[in-house]
């Protein structure tokens, strides 16, 4: 267990020349009873490649802040793209935590979250969202999915939004939830909302839920 610990600026997965390799690690970063943790920051990203597992995993967290995660993101400086087996990040029985300007792609699913309250995920490219080098690679599975969360968040209003798109799976699905909002996001499309790049799945997809909110006035409008 840690308490207002800061973790950036890590290569995970690759060796010292930035050649990943590939399926060496079960979990990259994992953590578990974190309370008030911040990952990342702008000039200091957290990278992970090769987890045949999870990239990232956080469990029974409270209040941690993951910023500028950089997974499946990219080339190592062979020019291979290494990529993850399992999910970009796992969060689970964790609450009010925020995950935000990471980009995760190249995974087997993007952010996968389970018996989880009050966490807020922006700002966030999930997926291929264009041909653009610099953001995240295809995922196999959908974008984000929740099960079983209460009152969690996936988006912000007006800014910054996530962009979900270009994923194998649905954008965002929603199991089991509870006043979940899926709110100003883009999903099937680039980031200035001009180019169709589809998820192979639904845009939103909600299995049995109650008072789960699907965007809203325009400041919370989704654009799928």
């Amino acid at each position: 267990r840690t308490t207002n610990s800061w973790v950036y600026d890590n290569t995970v997965g690759f060796d010292t020349n930035q050649a990943g390799v590939s399926s060496a690690l079960n979990i990259g970063l994992d953590l578990d009873g974190a309370v008030g943790d911040r990952l990342g920051q702008y000039d200091a990203h957290n990278r992970v490649g090769g987890a045949w597992e999870a990239a990232v995993r956080m469990q029974n967290c409270r209040q941690v802040r993951f910023a500028y995660l950089d997974v499946g993101y990219g080339q190592n400086a062979l020019g291979e793209v290494v990529t993850n087996t399992g999910v970009g990040m796992m969060l689970s029985n964790s609450t009010d935590c925020t995950i935000e300007y990471c980009r995760i792609g190249g995974s087997g699913g993007g952010i996968a979250m389970e018996n989880t309250a009050s966490n807020n995920i922006q700002g966030c490219f999930i997926g291929a969202p264009d041909n653009d080098p610099f953001k995240p690679l295809q995922n196999d599975g959908p974008g984000v999915l929740v099960v079983n969360g209460r009152g969690d968040r996936i988006g912000a209003d007006y800014w910054p939004q996530n962009i979900i798109a270009g994923n194998r799976g649905n954008g965002v699905e929603l199991r089991d939830c509870a006043g979940v909002r899926v709110q100003g996001n883009h999903i099937g499309l680039d980031e200035a909302g001009t180019a169709v790049v589809p998820n192979q799945g639904h845009g939103v997809y909600i299995r049995d839920g109650e008072g789960n909110v699907v965007g809203g006035e325009a400041a919370y409008r989704n654009y799928i």
